[in-house]
């Protein structure tokens, strides 16, 4: 075999190394990119035990936890139930 053919066998191992580098390097974008999509939903409760007037307060108070909480982890607030 001449050297030029064995320089061209080296030249196109060396780039189907190379694209097979890039084709991994993009899959792996690829799959990092993809980002799931979580519907929730949040459930607030009212105890009636201590009969306050802070019950509606809670209920607010509660909403609003959780309505941060699903924001900072990303996901779509679906519904909130509330139970009083």
């Amino acid at each position: 075999m001449g050297e030029h053919k064995k320089a061209n066998k080296k030249r196109k191992r060396i780039m189907e190394k190379q694209l097979g580098q890039i084709w991994r390097f993009y899959n792996m974008a690829v799959i990092k990119e993809e980002k799931k999509i979580y519907l929730v939903g949040i459930y607030c409760r009212l105890s009636k035990d201590n009969g306050t007037e802070n019950e509606s307060a809670s209920i607010a108070t509660q909403k609003s936890i959780l309505t941060d909480y699903v924001k900072k982890q990303g996901w779509h607030l679906a519904k909130t139930y509330v139970e009083m």
